[in-house]
């Protein structure tokens, strides 16, 4: 993984992360699996994958029981039971842990959106899952979108690779006026949520969320 994931072997990567990454790998790695070719293909998703995402608010709403807007652990744990994901309750906890990107101790809704991706790519839901085939699809849409980004196949996103993603598209990445770098560069900020320089599955999607409008509840 070179450069980037040196800079990951400085930190203490968990174990959920360490699985995430290896989901992502896979994918890049199976010769039926395509890749979107350009941003836009991504971009035109957009819709259905805002679609899908109001059946996942539909669904944090009824476990959010005291309307507070978050969901605490125990409340995770009875929505996993429903959803029919086959994680081990002592998995329960990692898997909230890795998902509560402030460490506020609660989920939001966009961390909600985390905890489903994730729970999905991880820990896939038996035949009789709660999960729509357009939720499914909508996940499976985020990752080819990561997978266009992380053009090494390493699991991890640089900001080249994402700059490099935009300037594919847009094709002015040498504009005086910044181009695809002043467009880039506020991405960049919203995606690398940890400020270590690489952007791995579950940021992307954390942004991913916002910029589809997944957080808007009308």
């Amino acid at each position: 993984m070179g450069q980037k994931s040196s800079k990951r072997r400085e930190e203490v990567v968990s174990e959920i992360e360490k699985r995430m990454v290896a989901a992502v790998v896979a994918r890049h790695k199976d010769p039926n699996r395509k890749v979107p070719p350009s941003f836009d293909a991504v971009a035109l998703k957009f819709p259905v994958i805002n679609k899908a995402f109001c059946e996942v608010r539909e669904v944090f709403n009824k476990f959010d029981v005291d309307k507070s807007k978050t969901i605490d652990l125990e409340e995770m744990k009875s929505c996993f039971k429903d959803l029919h994901f086959q994680i081990p309750e002592g998995e329960v906890q990692a898997y909230f842990k890795e998902s509560d990107m402030d460490g506020s101790g609660k989920i939001d809704f966009r961390e909600f959106v985390v905890i489903i991706a994730l729970s999905y790519l991880l820990a896939p839901p038996r035949r009789d899952n709660a999960l729509s085939p357009q939720l499914q699809k909508a996940v499976e849409s985020i990752v080819d979108a990561f997978m266009f980004c992380d053009k090494d196949g390493s699991g991890y996103v640089s900001k080249d690779e994402i700059t490099n993603s935009f300037a594919e598209t847009c094709g002015n990445l040498r504009r005086p006026s910044g181009g695809v770098r002043s467009v880039v560069g506020p991405r960049w900020l919203e995606m690398d949520w940890d400020a270590n320089g690489t952007v791995s599955f579950k940021e992307f999607l954390f942004a991913f969320a916002d910029w589809v409008g997944a957080d808007e509840e009308d």
